[in-house]
Order: C-alpha cells, then sequence, then structure tokens
C-alpha cells in the first residue's frame, strides 16, 4: 500500500481585503471585509503520486501551494508532510519540497550556471559542479549555462526555474502553473520530465492537457471548494452519464432539425458537412434517439468520451444546481 506523503485536513483560508474600490476613501476610512479564499478542504497525496489541483483563475490553487509550502497561514486546518505539521517544522519541510511558482526565484543577471551554484551553495550541495551539470544536462540547458538568464527565452527561464527546484533533489515537488505562458514545444518538455522524475508531484494548472498528460489524480476547484478528486480516465467517465454520440451522415441538416425539435438532446455541435456531435440529456433517452437515426441515411456512429474540459464544465456545473 502507498505511503500517505501529503494530507491535508480541513484548510480554510481567509484573506482580508478592502471593501471600498474608492481609491481616497480606501485612504481615509478603509473598511475590510473577509474574502474567502480556501473553503474546507481535505485531500492526501500517496508517495510518487502527481497530484494535480486543476481550476480557473482565482479559483485559489495558488493559495493552497503557498500554505503547503508554508509560504501562508491557513486561517483553520492542517497541512502535515512527510509525518511533520507544516506550520511547526517549516525549515524541515523546506529541505524535502522543491517549489516553482512560474520562473521567478531565479536572478536574471546571473548565468543559468551562477543561478544552480548560488542554490547548491545555500542547501549545502556537495559536489556542487557535477550537481549543476547534471541539471542543466536535465533541462537541456547545458549549452547556455554561461548566458546570463536576462537573454533566456521565457521556456528557458521555466525550464531553469524547475532545475532550480530540484537543487537539493526533494522528495516532493510543488509546482503552480509550470507551464504557463509556454509554447507547445517547451511545454511538452517539461510534461515528458515530470513523469519522469518519479516524484512525489503536486501540480496546479488551469491547461486541461497538462493535467491530462501528467497527473495520476485530480482535484477539480472551484471557488476554493473541491468538488471531486480522481483518475482522469474516471472524471472523464464520469461524466459521461449523459451520453455522447458523433453522427455522420449526407442528411445533416435535416437531422440536425430533426433532433433539436425532438427534446431528448442537451446539446448538437456541427463538426463538419457530414458529422454531428450529439449530447443526451440522459442516456434513457438512447432508445428515443436511435429511433430517429433509424429514419435517416447513417454512414457511421460512435460514442464519444467526453475530454477533461467537458468533464470540468460538467462537475462544475451540476454543483452550481445543487
Amino acid at each position: 500500500m502507498s505511503k500517505v506523503l501529503i494530507e491535508v485536513k480541513n484548510l480554510t483560508k481567509y484573506y482580508r481585503i478592502k471593501k471600498d474600490i474608492n481609491p481616497i476613501r480606501n485612504i481615509l476610512f478603509p473598511v475590510y471585509t473577509d474574502f474567502l479564499a480556501i473553503n474546507n478542504i481535505s485531500f492526501k497525496v500517496m508517495k510518487n503520486e502527481i497530484f494535480g489541483i486543476l481550476g480557473p483563475n482565482g479559483a485559489g490553487k495558488t493559495t493552497i501551494v503557498k500554505i503547503l509550502c508554508g509560504l501562508l497561514s491557513p486561517t483553520s486546518g492542517t497541512i502535515i508532510i512527510d509525518n511533520k505539521d507544516v506550520s511547526k517544522n517549516f525549515f524541515r519541510i523546506q529541505t524535502i519540497t522543491g517549489t516553482m511558482f512560474g520562473n521567478t526565484l531565479i536572478y536574471h543577471r546571473l548565468s543559468g550556471y551562477d543561478n544552480l551554484k548560488y542554490y547548491c551553495r545555500v542547501y549545502d550541495i556537495p559536489n556542487y559542479k557535477e550537481r549543476i551539470i547534471e541539471l542543466l544536462n536535465l533541462v537541456d540547458l547545458v549549452d547556455w549555462k554561461d548566458q546570463l538568464v536576462e537573454n533566456y527565452s521565457l521556456g528557458m527561464k521555466s525550464k531553469l526555474a524547475l532545475a532550480r527546484a530540484l537543487v537539493h533533489n526533494p522528495d516532493i515537488i510543488i509546482l503552480d502553473e509550470p507551464t504557463l505562458g509556454l509554447d507547445p514545444k517547451n511545454s511538452m518538455f517539461i510534461r515528458n520530465l515530470l513523469n519522469n522524475l518519479g516524484k512525489t508531484i503536486v501540480i496546479t494548472t488551469h491547461n486541461m492537457d497538462v493535467a491530462n498528460d501528467v497527473c495520476t489524480r485530480i482535484a477539480f476547484l472551484r471557488k476554493g471548494h473541491i468538488i471531486t478528486i480522481d483518475t482522469p480516465e474516471n472524471l472523464k467517465l464520469g461524466a459521461l452519464l449523459n451520453l455522447i454520440l458523433e453522427i455522420e451522415t449526407p442528411e445533416v441538416e435535416e437531422l440536425n432539425n430533426q433532433l433539436k425539435s425532438s427534446g431528448f438532446t442537451e446539446k448538437i455541435e456541427r463538426i463538419n458537412k457530414y458529422k454531428l456531435k450529439i449530447y443526451l440529456k440522459s442516456q434513457d433517452y438512447l432508445p428515443n434517439i436511435l429511433e430517429i437515426l433509424s429514419t435517416r441515411k447513417i454512414s457511421n456512429i460512435k460514442t464519444i468520451t467526453p475530454s477533461l474540459e467537458e468533464a470540468f464544465l460538467k462537475f462544475t456545473s451540476a454543483r452550481e444546481q445543487k
């Protein structure tokens, strides 16, 4: 049985923010209110698992990882990492975790090599020269090691930031939007690297492809709530409560009109000149849909598994309707 390496229990975080948007009144007569960023969430991360926190901007992802790192204190709740309470063992936690918040914490007026050298000395790494070259090879930056970071592309800076997080060979890596703003090539490079590290990773993202390709389990986060947690495949299957069919027919226009008036479909998308994507309101309506299809010339029909994005929208929509 896998070991639980991270346990989050009943985590809640309020921010105190100014209530009045008028800048003059905010200075002279500030009025504050509490903003609920994280609302009583709990989850566990197993050893060597890549655990994703997926949600839109403003959902609370960065707040969660900052609390995991000990950079923010929760309003209530506890974080246990490797059987240690984060709030009481801050320095111990820093030795076993590596963090990456975009391409921050790297120095643009230093070379890539000197950036890693600085952090090797912070962590008192023996044989640091070998470790630096090992990391630069890992992130494919060894040919740029002597160049100032200010001359790096965004993708190169992100690779260096990831190398910095790995300097002390931590057991746990905590990453906040590591592929944000990257082109497909660099995004894929980082995804492949994360999959091959063999470490426990917590990653936040709003990129569905990243979550689907990298994560072993995903928490859907919306407005500070965790809606559900499961594997990518189970999340997509869980959204298949309402069947999705792809129909190929030369009678697209006629079939589209017939299905719209039937009342059995939630949504119909026209893919191309000959294809429709049909979202049933319920699987119970499948016999009715098949009866309609039997009156048309159908070249092909297949069931479609929802994408992770469709699963996220389905789960969040169901939550809002409760």
